[in-house]
This record gives structure tokens, sequence and C-alpha cells, in this order.
């Protein structure tokens, strides 16, 4: 089982959206494009995750957050099938990686409560529940989870 954590391509839009299945966020398909459209920008980077040759999980982070060195992780997913065999832990690593080598101090996500593997695992990580407010993708209250990242 080899997992291999690499920059998302922006004709990958398709394939990551599916990897939500029946848990797609609330987000039209012109949005999802218009998110893919941003990695050539700059203004956001996306990761893929690819187990034995396919796409298992991916990861955007944005440079938008609530103060000028804080990234905001959006739209995480580990393909169903593909969950509990550390992808999510790897594309952690990889984004907390990108958000220090971009002069990020703090990484926030939002998350649902319900969600009790994603809050485990960032709660592992030292992400920290800072408030719970209504998600713009999701019909239900989100966590908001910060992070302070290890500036050497």
């Amino acid at each position: 089982m080899q997992i291999n954590v690499r920059p998302a391509k922006s004709d990958e839009c398709g394939a990551y959206v599916a990897l939500y299945g029946d848990e797609a966020p609330d987000i039209s398909a012109e949005e999802w494009q218009a998110k893919f459209a941003e990695l050539a920008s700059g203004e956001r980077a996306a990761l893929a995750a690819e187990m034995d040759g396919e796409l298992a999980g991916g990861v955007h982070l944005t440079f938008d957050g609530v103060g000028p060195e804080e990234a905001t992780v959006r739209h995480m997913i580990v393909r169903a099938d593909k969950r509990r065999l550390g992808i999510g832990k790897l594309l952690m690593d990889a984004i907390e990686a990108l958000a220090l080598a971009r002069g990020m101090r703090t990484v926030r996500l939002f998350v649902r409560p319900d969600n009790d593997p994603a809050v485990a695992l960032y709660e592992a990580r030292g992400y920290a529940v800072v408030e719970t407010e209504q998600c713009d993708c999701f019909s239900s209250d989100c966590m908001m989870m910060r992070k302070p990242l290890a500036v050497h």
C-alpha cells in the first residue's frame, strides 16, 4: 500500500468532488471549478493523496484566515473506503508544512461536530475548538478549530 501526497491538478476537480459521495458539501459545480481555477493564482493550494495509483483523498488550503499569517483548511476529504489508513494524517502533515513554508503562523479549519473521526484527528494534532458557527457549505453548525504552527 503506497500513499503519495502531491499537488492537486486543476483538471482533477470532478474526481475530487466524487470523493465525497453522499457527504458532498452544498457547493455548485461552478463553485468547485472556481476553487480549482484559483490553484494557478496561488490564492489556494490543494493536495491530492493517491493510493495505488487512485485518488484517495484531498485537501484545499487558503491563505485568507482571520489574521495575515493564518491559513484555512477547506474541504478535506478521504474516500470512504480508504479511511483509517493514515491518509488524513499525511494530508494534514503536508498541508501544515505548506502553510509554514508560506509564512503562516496558525491554521484554522471547520468541522461538523458529529464528525467524530475528523474531530479526533484534529485534536490529536493539537487543534482546539475556538467557536461554533454556521458553515457556509453545510446546512449545520461547524466547529472552528485552530492550531498554532511551530515556527523554526
